[in-house]
């Protein structure tokens, strides 16, 4: 049995609206849904043509058969459309499709280097500023879509619907399950959810301002949804204005899982550890509660928008406000 993923269309460019690689997966798709519906006719066919000769009639009248061609009972009448024994192989052959082809995903290259992590001007959480250097990866330019959870999961638990809508009300658990069907897909890319670090890097993009458009909400409007501009619903990704890096919608639309457990700050709850400077993903052992969740969503106030806010949420939790974004090396 074949499957509809012939190797994922991936792309490492920043122009997130290539019109190529759109073509392409529209033409994919195209495909897909002919031979779904050749299957499913062929299928109807030879299910309904079984049933009649199981009563010792024919099936496209109903008539007594008796007339013997290509190994199959028929009347004399309809001898010309029964269908021959090679039509069961025929169906056989065909690759049983049940998803989409996976829409491209396109992905940033984002530099090593480092960065001062954290704000002065938020919460306890958001402190000690603190410099963390991190190594070169690829990072998705978008929040996942729906077509392309979809394509893998093969279902769509979000609220809000739409191929080009960022996916949510998954949870952390959700993600992983999505990214080890991916990687079994596409081997050897070792997709994975960033590191709070990498995100908040990636995020800034060189800046040090509020938002990575600047310091205003005027900035944040540009850059992404939140309470006052997205009709509280969420809105098709790579619509605002990307960061220098190329990267859509790191503010609002939907919050973003990241690897790390949550904690209380980067000196941990009595100062005893340090979140890693290497930007690395910061896991306990045992795991903890909670997970990371960054970049505020289509509900969320300017504040909770910035750069260095950080949020959290039980593995397990899929709030209507929660996607997530791809990472590789």
């Amino acid at each position: 049995m074949s499957s509809c993923h012939r190797g994922l269309s991936l792309h490492t460019k920043k122009d997130f609206n290539n019109d190529k690689s759109r073509e392409q997966y529209r033409s994919e798709v195209l495909k897909w849904e002919k031979a779904n519906t050749e299957r499913k006719e062929l299928t109807e066919k030879l299910q309904r043509q079984q049933e009649w000769e199981d009563k010792g009639r024919c099936w496209i009248c109903g008539g007594t058969i008796g007339i013997f061609r290509f190994g199959k009972k028929l009347c004399k009448e309809h001898m010309h459309l029964q269908l021959p024994l090679s039509s069961r192989e025929s169906l056989e052959k065909l690759p049983l499709l049940t998803l989409k082809p996976f829409p491209p995903v396109f992905l940033v290259q984002i530099p090593g280097g480092s960065f001062l992590m954290g704000s002065n001007d938020g919460g306890s959480d958001e402190k000690p500023v603190h410099r963390v250097t991190v190594q070169p990866f690829k990072m998705q330019s978008t929040e996942v879509t729906q077509a392309q959870w979809e394509a893998v999961m093969g279902g769509n638990p979000s609220e809000w619907r739409g191929d080009n809508l960022p996916v949510e009300q998954v949870s952390w658990d959700d993600c992983q399950e999505f990214l080890s069907k991916l990687n079994q897909l596409d081997p050897g890319k070792g997709y994975r959810l960033p590191s709070e670090a990498e995100w908040e890097y990636a995020c800034r993009a060189g800046t040090m301002t509020k938002y990575n458009t600047g310091d205003s909400e005027s900035d944040l409007a540009r850059a992404g949804w939140y309470h006052k501009n997205s009709y509280l619903k969420t809105h098709p990704v790579g619509q605002k204005v990307a960061n220098k890096w190329g990267l859509y919608d790191m503010h609002g639309n939907v919050w973003e899982w990241c690897q790390d457990d949550l904690h209380e700050n980067y000196h941990n709850d009595f100062g005893c550890r340090k979140a890693p400077t290497d930007g690395t993903a910061w896991v306990d052992k045992p795991r903890a509660g909670l997970r990371i969740l960054r970049g505020g969503s289509r509900d969320s106030s300017d504040f909770n928008c910035r750069s260095a806010t950080r949020g959290g949420s039980s593995p397990g939790s899929w709030g209507i406000t929660g996607g997530f974004r791809l990472v590789c090396r």
